[in-house]
């Protein structure tokens, strides 16, 4: 995972974007987060930071997209 892999969800602008209906961005991580490293931790902030919506269990993910 990278943190740019979201910006073609994200932007607009770009060539090959691909969410014209503007949809939320969801990363659905199926590890614990108790398990991350700190590289991976600070991924995650970036990712956060993008507006992208962050979930860690089915339940979270659940009530998202209802």
């Amino acid at each position: 995972m990278k943190e740019n892999q979201f910006d073609k969800f994200l932007n607009s602008k770009l060539d090959n974007f691909c969410n014209p209906e503007q949809k939320k961005v969801i990363l659905y991580i199926d590890k614990p987060m108790s398990e991350a490293t700190n590289t991976q931790l600070n991924m995650i902030n970036g990712i956060k930071q993008k507006n992208v919506i962050i979930v860690n269990s089915l339940d979270e993910l659940g009530k998202i997209i209802k």
